[in-house]
């Protein structure tokens, strides 16, 4: 209880701050003016809008009363092959919402963006929430801002934004009398357990594009991140070393190598899809599962049609001797997690969209986004300006609160008032009426996650001489991680891992390491000098 207390009193002094420095509800948003219609396209082809525009409380209440009128696209397929058409073909919607990085850098050099310097003073809770140090970061190299962040945190955050989670069936965990998980030994023996006891039943889910293996790589040791799959390797004394010379990596490996030789790992684990993973999380038969995001259990958890079949979040395992409470499972950027840019075409609406955006990110737009509109779940706010849920969010079954379609619209996420908001908001209910995912964020999920700016540089141009081997070597590394899975012996495990890393070493791998050694110091010389600066 005490630390219950602490954690609450740190929340509300993050509260104070949050909201004591700066005019509690920034710059209104301007309805006495004709309808505002822009379109909004999403470059993800595992999103797409909820529902129609308007046919939900959040974005009825945006359209008809703040006249926003917006169409929303998503790629149907690659989302990468959609967005190359539309820039060849010149047919650009008003807003792209897409990763930080060299398609971004493209579309910049070619003309196609619009920089946001000449609009920042319209834009208050911008510069309030972003803040000057991440807005230099996010300038290009030409020193102009191009990009609106998502999902940004507060400068100083150290933790937050993580939704990456090892999660368990709750029915089988309890029949099973709940054994410890602390370790990977512990975790083989539960699986082995699950196997003998409940033949019908996956052990493990290594869930779509095989999760499993960076999670269970960073229960490895104290300090790792997951970026580590994203460049091919991992930072060590001053520079990237190759990943399959990591004996964490190997380690990690060898592990879910053995637990798939002995059935414990679905046997589809390198070619299921993300729905054909939902399907087996709706109807319960998984044991134990990792996730990238926790929204995946919190579907799931929606859509069973047997309530004591649901997945609880649990601290992750970890190598014996590692502390659990000290590894990493998700790393983020105060950056944000992806950026909103915006095309020539929104030109002769741009300062209105910007001023709605900015509207959107604060704390008015926020609450709207996430609570939904005064009246629906909440009809006042707290001291610090934090809406208080009344008596039908309190009474409504977790299905009826995912209809209001709160979250789903919020692609300008500021991260450390929304999460700062949930968590104080969630607590003031009963336990029994709280919202279990929320409180897993606070409780575990968040506690699993640390910042890691020096990591959120450019990577290198898909088709530059860097961006080609990363190609090849990308190909090769998960052409490895199926072989090594797959192998006969660990004997022949270790041979796969040492004949893939003298492949990549072939194909001018030690020159992309060489070139994120170089971004990766150049990021934290920035860093230094912009920290300083502001």
């Amino acid at each position: 209880m005490k630390i219950l207390n602490l954690l609450v009193i740190g929340i509300a002094l993050v509260a104070v701050t949050l909201t004591g420095c700066a005019d509690k509800k920034g710059q209104a948003l301007k309805t006495d003016t004709e309808r505002l219609a822009f379109a909004w396209y999403v470059n993800y082809d595992w999103w797409s809008p909820p529902n129609a525009w308007g046919k939900d409380p959040v974005s009825e209440y945006l359209q008809s009363d703040k006249k926003l009128d917006i169409t929303w696209g998503t790629p149907s397929g690659s989302g990468a092959d959609k967005l190359n058409l539309m820039i060849a073909s010149g047919d650009l919607p008003d807003i792209i919402t897409m990763d930080r990085g060299a398609t971004v850098t493209k579309m910049i050099e070619a003309g196609l963006l619009l920089p946001l310097d000449p609009y920042l003073d319209k834009m208050p809770n911008l510069k309030k929430y972003v803040g000057n140090i991440n807005i230099e970061l996010l300038r290009h190299t030409d020193g102009k801002l191009y990009t609106f962040p998502n999902w940004y945190l507060n400068p100083d955050s150290t933790s937050g934004n993580g939704s990456a989670a090892w999660a368990v069936n709750s029915k089988i965990y309890n029949e099973l009398k709940r054994p410890s998980l602390a370790t990977y030994e512990d975790l083989e023996a539960y699986l082995l357990l699950v196997k003998q006891q409940y033949p019908d039943i996956i052990p493990m889910e290594a869930c779509d594009g095989f999760q499993a293996a960076d999670l269970v790589y960073l229960g490895e040791d104290i300090g790792l991140h997951n970026y580590f799959s994203m460049v091919l390797g991992t930072p060590e004394n001053g520079e990237f070393t190759p990943v399959f010379k990591d004996p964490r990596v190997r380690d990690s490996l060898l592990y879910l190598r053995e637990l798939f030789a002995k059935n414990l790992i679905t046997k589809d684990a390198f070619t299921q899809t993300r729905d054909q993973v939902m399907e087996k999380l709706v109807n319960g038969r998984v044991a134990v599962t990792t996730v990238w995001d926790i929204s995946m259990l919190r579907t799931a958890n929606s859509l069973s049609k047997v309530q004591d079949n649901l997945y609880e979040i649990v601290w992750p395992p970890v190598k014996k001797g590692i502390d659990s409470s000290k590894v990493t499972l998700s790393t983020f950027s105060t950056l944000g997690w992806n950026v909103n840019v915006f095309t020539k075409n929104s030109a002769d609406r741009i300062e209105r969209i910007l001023e709605t955006l900015d509207w959107l990110t604060g704390e008015e737009g926020q609450i709207a986004l996430c609570y939904g509109p005064k009246g629906y779940f909440w009809d006042e706010l707290d001291e610090f300006g934090y809406p208080k849920w009344n008596a039908t969010y309190e009474k409504a079954t977790q299905a009826v609160r995912d209809e209001a379609r709160t979250f789903m619209w919020n692609w300008v996420g500021n991260t450390s008032w929304v999460d700062t908001s949930k968590v104080i908001a969630n607590r003031r209910i009963p336990l029994e009426q709280q919202d279990i995912f929320i409180k897993y964020q606070g409780d575990i999920v968040w506690k699993t996650s640390r910042a890691a700016n020096d990591m959120a540089y450019d990577r290198a141009a898909p088709d530059s001489d860097v961006g080609i081997i990363e190609t090849i070597a990308r190909d090769i590394f998960d052409e490895t991680k199926v072989r090594v899975v797959f192998a006969k012996s660990a004997y022949e495990a270790k041979t796969i891992l040492d004949e893939a890393q003298a492949e990549l070493d072939a194909n001018g791998y030690q020159q992309y390491l060489a070139f994120n050694t170089n971004s990766w110091k150049n990021r934290i010389k920035l860093l230094n000098k912009v920290t300083s600066e502001n």
